[in-house]
């Protein structure tokens, strides 16, 4: 699965996002997810399923999604999330080895993740395209996912660190997360 990288790279791509005036997932996808961030092919999908179920115990799991924030100068009001910073929303999937499989970013710090899944790429990509997911494989997500064939409804409590998914956010340095 070439052209992955580590989570470590998401607090850096993060500060370099923040810092830009184009803030969004144009910059994300124009400048860094079509080189280094893919989602895996069909044939990959068998291994990566078989890592999460032999350490986790989670059959068909090819990877955990999360959303969490990008901190941003300024103070515009549709861009305070939750935490009472203007920030943007980021979405991130992960493999069992921490490894990018998808990001996803365009929306103010404000909007939940159910919100952002249904509106992002990859849900238009797996729901035109069932070969890039097919129904034996699943990603998990916490309970802020909206239930779907690709992410079961609370496939993993909320907020929980050292549950065995290993979820990448959750792990990832320089989080904004409680």
């Amino acid at each position: 699965m070439g052209g992955q990288i580590a989570q470590d790279t998401v607090p850096n791509m993060a500060h370099t996002l923040s810092s830009n005036r184009d803030w969004g997932k144009s910059w994300i996808y124009t400048d860094c997810a079509g080189d280094v961030i893919q989602w895996p092919p069909k044939c990959d999908l068998d291994r990566l399923a078989g890592k999460w179920a032999a350490r986790a115990g989670f059959p068909g799991v090819v990877g955990a999604i999360d959303g969490t924030y990008i901190k941003i100068p300024g103070t515009r009001d549709a861009y305070i999330c939750r935490k009472g910073f203007p920030a943007m929303h980021l979405q991130v999937v992960c493999d069992k080895d921490l490894l990018l499989l998808d990001v996803f970013t365009g929306y103010t710090g404000s909007v939940h993740d159910s919100r952002v899944f249904p509106n992002s790429d990859l849900h238009g990509v797996l729901e035109s395209d069932a070969s890039k997911l097919p129904p034996e494989y699943h990603m998990i997500g916490d309970s802020a996912y909206p239930q779907s064939p690709q992410v079961p409804a609370g496939s993993i409590p909320r907020q929980r660190p050292s549950d065995p998914c290993g979820n990448c956010l959750q792990q990832s340095p320089g989080k904004d997360k409680s």
